[in-house]
């Protein structure tokens, strides 16, 4: 899938698997709030437990109190996003280009998930190089360490009809 770009419409805690459309988006809400009340933690995760997710799954790391790295995108997630694994984007990076502003933009909204340790689905709009349009859903999940710090966001993106 082809994507020219992405833009989030709206965003908010879920807490309910009835709340998302996307398959990929539901399980992994259903794994995440299998370990409530606490919050699960990254090393709970394994991915061989969960390859129909594969394609739509992301993981990135909190590397600072204002830098994030992308460190795992499946081939649905990368096409949308278009981010490369190593990539790391700040809450004070530069902003001279769209490209930057929307890095920073991120950068605090997962700040917000590592403050608040919700779990927050988006919904948005593709615009695809044919310039069709396209809707998604995504699933952003904070996962812990050992001292219940945020250390990684977990995530899933849909492409809806």
């Amino acid at each position: 899938m082809p994507i020219v770009r992405y833009e989030v419409l709206d965003y908010y805690p879920v807490s309910n698997e009835d709340d998302l459309v996307g398959e990929s988006n539901r399980a992994l809400l259903k794994w995440w709030l299998s370990y409530a009340p606490a919050t699960p933690k990254k090393v709970d995760f394994d991915i061989l437990d969960h390859l129909s997710l594969a394609p739509d799954i992301f993981l990135v790391e909190r590397k600072s109190e204002t830098a994030f790295e992308f460190k795992l995108h499946g081939e649905t997630a990368h096409n949308i996003f278009d981010d490369h694994n190593g990539k790391i984007i700040c809450t004070d990076g530069p902003s001279s280009t769209a490209q930057e502003r929307e890095d920073i933009r991120l950068a605090h909204y997962y700040n917000e998930i590592v403050m608040n340790k919700l779990c927050i689905k988006n919904l948005g709009k593709l615009t695809l190089i044919d310039k069709s349009l396209k809707k998604f859903e995504s699933l952003d999940c904070p996962l812990v360490d050992e001292t219940k710090n945020v250390t990684h966001i977990i995530g899933t993106i849909t492409a809806l009809e």
